[in-house]
């Protein structure tokens, strides 16, 4: 597994891991706007704190994120 993330809603962190060359997990912080990139998914900006949003987004709301991600 290259990177895992753990997301726990209860304590609104997350934690990102990737595996380094040397087969060691480090973990990766979002930037300070709160947005997570991986190089597995290029194309991907997740929004951290819109996790802990109550109510969450919907799912047109959802959508429309995601098609603006691929638009750029």
């Amino acid at each position: 597994v290259r990177e895992y993330w753990i997301v726990d809603p209860l304590r609104q962190r997350c934690d990102f891991n990737r595996r380094e060359s040397s087969s060691l997990y480090t973990v990766i912080r979002p930037e300070a706007s709160g947005v997570y990139h991986t190089p597995l998914l290029p194309k991907l900006a997740l929004h951290v704190p819109t996790l802990w949003i109550d109510p969450l987004p919907g799912a047109l709301a959802t959508a429309q994120g995601v098609q603006q991600m691929m638009a750029e």
